[in-house]
């Protein structure tokens, strides 16, 4: 994959989230001084290791500097913003891979940076079956071709639209003073389901209608539920995970697992079938 593809899936989610109004003020009408502030923002909220060179490449950091947040604050070619922001705007075609970069950092693209995206989506060959099976009753389990499933307990089935209008690993809690997603410490050692990520909480407060959980690093920061099974492709096969809610219907999961209401029903990896069936299809 290349780093046109890329940038193309970074400028699709911004501008997706741009319409659904699930961006900060800081990006739904950036300017330099905006974009900056938002750097600041997301740097203390949801900072990932992973992310250190976006920030170095685009603030021209040294690998001996590890305050970044000072660097940010002192960082003073603001102007260097503006070749991102007219890209934004469509007023160029084009801009370089560095703002890419950056631009995947501020609105939670993943994965990030852009050598996992590529890891991530391998060109896979689609297996389409001619005769898929059909629709199950709820309650059953769906069998691929050539797949055998061991039967399990049947358990209530959840009926759920799966089809919003924009792409949400970010979802509604983007909005205006950014993500609500904090680092790991004595205060919020525990988490919540919110309906498309988990959040952080301290262990002795009650969320209602919400089950608290012991606070899990890899699942806070990095599973995701994908609101819109529109934008997903073929490289999306054996990359993101899936599971049935109801007969004519999936939702699918940046993490493998199991459903963060029912975990009687484990995810498993998107498959062509399924992707053909659910998305391509619909």
């Amino acid at each position: 994959m290349m780093f046109d593809d890329y940038k193309k899936e970074v400028l699709n989610s911004y501008l997706n989230k741009k319409e659904k109004h699930e961006l900060s003020q800081n990006l739904e009408c950036p300017t330099p001084a905006k974009l900056r502030r938002e750097c600041l923002t997301v740097l203390e909220r949801r900072f990932l290791k992973t992310d250190r060179d976006i920030i170095r490449e685009f603030f021209e950091i040294g690998n001996d500097v590890t305050d970044y947040a000072q660097s940010i604050r002192k960082f003073k070619d603001v102007d260097k913003f503006k070749p991102l922001i007219n890209y934004l705007k469509r007023e160029t075609r084009d801009t370089e891979d560095k703002n890419i970069k950056l631009l995947a950092w501020l609105v939670d693209f993943t994965p990030r940076p852009f050598e996992e995206w590529r890891l991530a989506n391998k060109p896979v060959e689609p297996e389409i079956t001619s005769d898929p099976p059909k629709d199950l009753p709820p309650g059953e389990e769906e069998t691929e071709p050539g797949e055998t499933v061991s039967p399990g307990p049947k358990k209530p089935w959840f009926k759920r639209n799966i089809k919003q209008t924009a792409l949400s690993l970010m979802a509604a809690t983007t909005l205006c003073g950014g993500t609500y997603m904090f680092a790991y410490n004595g205060s919020q050692g525990c988490m919540y389901w919110t309906g498309d990520r988990y959040k952080s909480v301290p262990c002795q407060e009650k969320v209602e209608g919400a089950t608290v959980l012991a606070l899990d690093s890899a699942k806070l920061f990095n599973f995701r539920k994908i609101n819109v099974p529109e934008t997903l492709t073929i490289s999306s096969i054996n990359n993101l995970w899936y599971t049935k809610i109801t007969v004519d219907s999936a939702e699918f999961y940046t993490g493998s697992g199991f459903h963060p209401l029912f975990p009687e029903k484990r995810l498993k990896p998107v498959t062509p079938y399924i992707l053909n069936k659910y998305v391509l299809n619909k």
